[in-house]
C-alpha cells in the first residue's frame, strides 16, 4: 500500500475511533480494550469495528496493527494533534515525557528511569509478534501520566515495522534519549 493510503487510512481510523470517545460509545470501547488480553485479531468482539476499515488491505500484519492499534487507543485515549506550535515525532517523544525531571535526586531518578529503559529497549529488539505485550506495558506508563500519543504516527510506524525492521526502532530510540545525557542506566 502506498505511503499516501497508509497516511490517509491512519487519519480515518483515528478520527473513528476518536469519534467513539466524543459518542461516549462506552461498549464499543469495551469491547476493543478486551484486546487487551490477546494477540491483535484475536478478539472476535472488535472485527465488527474493525473489519470495515481494513478491507483492501492484503497484509495480515497491516490488518493486524489497526487490531493493536485500537486495543491501546481504547484503553488510553489520550490522542495528540498536530498544531504548529508543537513538533511532535513519534511514540520515543511520548516516553521521553516518563523521563524523571532533573530536579530529582539522582538516586530516585535512576530507580525510576532504570524500569522504563528496561521496558523500552525491550519494545525496540522485540519481534513484531510480540510488539502488543511491550506497547501495553509502556502505554500503561503513559496512561497513569496522561502523556498523549501520536495514533496516527504509531499506526504508521507499526505498519513499517516489518518491513524496516531499524528504522522505526532506530527513531524511537533517538528522539527518547534526545537531550538526555544522564538517563542511560549505563552511565552509572
Amino acid at each position: 500500500m502506498s505511503i499516501k493510503k497508509v497516511q490517509d487510512r491512519a487519519v480515518d481510523f483515528t478520527s473513528y475511533l476518536e469519534g467513539l470517545v466524543d459518542k461516549d460509545n462506552r461498549g464499543a470501547l469495551a469491547d476493543l480494550r478486551k484486546g487487551l488480553a490477546d494477540p491483535p485479531g484475536m478478539t472476535f468482539e472488535m472485527y465488527r469495528y474493525i473489519v470495515p476499515h481494513v478491507e483492501g488491505i492484503k497484509s495480515r500484519w497491516e490488518v493486524n496493527v489497526y487490531y493493536l492499534v485500537a486495543t491501546l487507543f481504547a484503553w488510553h485515549q489520550i490522542a495528540w494533534h498536530p498544531s504548529e506550535d508543537q513538533k511532535f515525532s513519534n511514540l520515543g517523544t511520548s516516553l521521553r515525557e516518563l523521563i524523571p525531571p532533573e530536579s530529582e535526586e539522582k538516586d530516585e531518578s535512576e530507580k525510576k528511569m532504570e524500569p522504563l529503559e528496561r521496558h523500552f529497549i525491550a519494545l525496540l529488539n522485540c519481534h513484531c509478534d510480540d510488539l502488543h505485550e511491550h506497547l501495553k506495558q509502556l502505554f500503561g506508563l503513559l496512561k497513569g501520566k496522561g502523556i498523549a500519543v501520536d495514533y496516527v504516527r504509531l499506526i504508521k510506524d507499526l505498519v513499517n515495522w516489518d518491513r524496516e525492521r531499524w528504522h522505526v526502532p532506530q527513531n524511537w530510540a533517538n528522539e527518547f534519549w534526545k537531550g538526555n545525557k544522564n538517563t542511560s542506566i549505563h552511565n552509572k
